[in-house]
């Protein structure tokens, strides 16, 4: 899972201070450029994506909450295909 964050609303030294506040163990990517952005098609933030064992998207959403529990069980689908 990969957490992408809008790169040119947040300042990096922001996001890592929100990091460690929130002590959030699964990388974060600040996509200062919105490369990867376009590229996913990001329309929200904060937005995750689970990607399988292909580099295919499988689950896309906000880990937190109920939620939480959906990306884990994604997590837990593509390391087992």
């Amino acid at each position: 899972m990969i957490s992408v964050e809008n790169g040119q609303a947040t300042d990096l030294a922001s996001l890592e201070a929100y990091v460690r506040s929130e002590r959030l163990e699964y990388p974060i990517l600040h996509d200062a450029g919105a490369v990867n952005t376009s590229a996913y098609g990001v329309r929200a933030f904060p937005s995750a994506f689970v990607l399988n064992k292909n580099g295919r998207v499988v689950w896309e959403g906000v880990p937190m909450g109920p939620a939480l529990a959906q990306a884990l069980a994604a997590i837990e689908k593509a390391l087992g295909s």
